[in-house]
């Protein structure tokens, strides 16, 4: 398994909401078929504004994957506590690409990482806008069908590995924990960045 070091592992405050549904879904039609069944409902929620509805949710998620292709692609996502770093992530999970989730608190990580693994798609704002744009680079070959995710993690050198995550693998980790903490469709997550170098996740009863 490749591994790629980069200088940090921070992750990034995200305050926003979503309400849980069946992660077996998440790839593919079934997550936009489920986002829609709520309708009108609150989705993200972020402090002094309107909330995102799921059904607005799906609509910007269905037409960014569109432009995404069919054809799997590796997507890398700064991670930016924003709803448009959310509706990359899902856009690429819906495409059933494989999505790189960049920290956005290290200003190289996303040029490192666009140098080891030249990404198709890269996802991150641009001149104080978000931007997705497709990239010319040399490609590193097919990407293995089972690839979701690549997520960050400290190594023993004191920097990150990107370590590869199949779907299959998240979904058996998101339902241990769904089982493990009780949840259900009433509940909410909640990650809040309190700096740079800390992560705190809280669920909260609606």
């Amino acid at each position: 398994m490749q591994s790629l070091n980069k200088r940090d592992s921070r992750r990034p405050r995200l305050m926003a909401a979503i309400s849980l549904f069946n992660l077996t879904e998440i790839r593919g039609m079934g997550l936009i078929r489920r986002l829609e069944e709520h309708g009108d409902r609150p989705a993200l929620i972020f402090p002094g504004r309107t909330p995102i509805t799921y059904r607005d949710l799906a609509r910007r998620v269905t037409a960014l994957a569109a432009e995404f292709g069919p054809e799997k692609k590796l997507v890398a996502v700064a991670a930016e506590p924003t709803e448009h770093a959310v509706i990359s992530y899902l856009a690429a999970m819906h495409g059933k690409h494989a999505v790189a989730l960049i920290p956005p608190c290290d200003a190289s990580a996303l040029d490192d990482f666009v140098a080891d693994f030249s990404p198709e798609i890269i996802c991150r704002r641009v001149d104080a806008r978000w931007r997705c744009r497709t990239e010319a680079g040399e490609s590193n070959g097919a990407l293995h069908p089972d690839l979701a995710m690549l997520l960050g993690t400290s190594g023993s050198t004191g920097k990150s590995r990107y370590v590869r995550l199949s779907a299959a693998a998240i979904e058996a980790n998101a339902a241990a924990i769904v089982s493990y903490l009780e949840l259900g469709h009433r509940d909410r997550a909640a990650l809040i960045r309190l700096s740079c170098h800390s992560t705190i996740l809280t669920a909260s009863r609606s």
